[in-house]
């Protein structure tokens, strides 16, 4: 991606990195110095992923690409055949994120007993039957629409599992201990730096910063100068670091800008995600808006440290309303006090970020 590139045009080389699935044993070793880690609001990377993989997939209905498995190097010309993902996005969903997002709301329902509905005050007959087929139906659905989100990819892991705090699959956050990974982040204090991808703010900048910050920490001061030489270069530069420092800039645009005007309304001017959709995401990745609260008073470092601090917090903020259920409300109450009673959706559009969530290490 266009970090990676804008590492490389600075000199870095041979830099480990973890992308698309988590290496929680590498960024256990102690000979690991310095771990970069690239972040964005769960909501975002949600749709953002959704709608990358939809792009990549062939389509039946007048697909004009040719199929490989390497789809994502030019996807104007060429579609993965990957099946899952297609049954997943078109078969299941019908290309909309809202409704996988839906499917994702509120706590993973109990199956229901006999004992627990008795004491819901549920207690015979027709009713009881009712209650269980209800409740079943919907354990059903949520697994489905969980199950879904991880086949599509890596951003369906938390943060937690990123850095190496928690490796259990996503969706267990509505235990309690849980909030204990973000207490965990002051494990990887002295180690860990956000690059934070948010609009409003400059990844490049955020990117050059963690970078020499993590140089100094290893190198010292001497070869850190030498650094800040490289990136004057680069930064007034090459045709070659223009590019990376282009990519970069420009990394918001992913490859799903070569969706546009293949399939129609949808890829050039996307229905936004729903706000039940919002929120429903934005409650199952709690867990994920807690850790990211916390590096953003613990992690951000260098001469950007304030731009990627208040970067993290505004994805905090930005999303609270749906993810603090300290309220008690559900999805479907915020959703309509939101829209003061009506029915449009309030939900604001995504625009084609790269899905995030990588791990590089010095």
């Amino acid at each position: 991606g266009g970090i990676r590139e804008r590492i490389r045009s600075l000199g870095v080389v041979g830099l480990p990195a973890c992308h698309p699935r988590p290496c929680p044993g590498l960024v256990g070793k102690s000979r690991v110095e310095a771990v970069l880690v690239a972040l964005r609001d769960p909501v975002d990377r949600f749709e953002s992923n959704f709608r990358w993989k939809a792009s990549l997939s062939c389509r039946d209905d007048n697909e004009t690409r040719s199929r490989s498995r390497a789809a994502y190097r030019d996807p104007s010309r060429l579609c993965s055949p990957n099946q899952r993902w297609k049954e997943i996005i078109y078969g299941r969903y019908g290309g909309n994120p809202s409704k996988l997002a839906e499917g994702m709301c509120g706590a993973p329902p109990a199956r229901a007993s006999a004992e627990a509905l008795a004491a819901a005050g549920i207690t015979a007959g027709r009713n009881m039957r009712t209650a269980v087929v209800t409740a079943e139906a919907a354990f059903a659905n949520w697994t489905t629409a969980v199950q879904d989100l991880i086949r599509l990819g890596h951003a369906g892991r938390t943060v937690a599992s990123w850095v190496g705090l928690d490796s259990s699959p996503p969706g267990t956050y509505f235990d309690d201990d849980d909030v204990e990974s973000a207490e965990g982040i002051a494990l990887l204090d002295d180690r860990l730096v956000p690059i934070v991808l948010e609009p409003g703010y400059d990844l490049l900048a955020q990117t050059d910063a963690a970078i020499e910050w993590a140089v100094r920490k290893i190198k010292g001061s001497k070869l850190a100068a030498n650094f800040t030489s490289q990136h004057d270069f680069v930064a007034n530069g090459t045709s070659s670091s223009k590019r990376a420092a282009t990519k970069t800039s420009n990394i918001a645009r992913h490859s799903y800008k070569s969706y546009e005007g293949r399939v129609g309304r949808s890829a050039s001017s996307p229905e936004p995600l729903s706000e039940l959709g919002v929120c429903c995401v934005a409650r199952y990745f709690e867990e994920d808006y807690r850790v990211l609260e916390e590096l953003a008073h613990r992690s951000c470092r260098g001469w950007r440290a304030n731009e990627c601090r208040n970067s993290l917090l505004e994805i905090v903020r930005r999303r609270r309303i749906y993810w603090d259920r300290a309220s008690g409300r559900s999805c479907e109450d915020i959703t309509m006090e939101r829209r003061g009673g009506g029915s449009r959706s309030t939900g604001v559009p995504v625009r084609g970020f790269e899905t995030m969530d990588s791990l590089f290490f010095l």
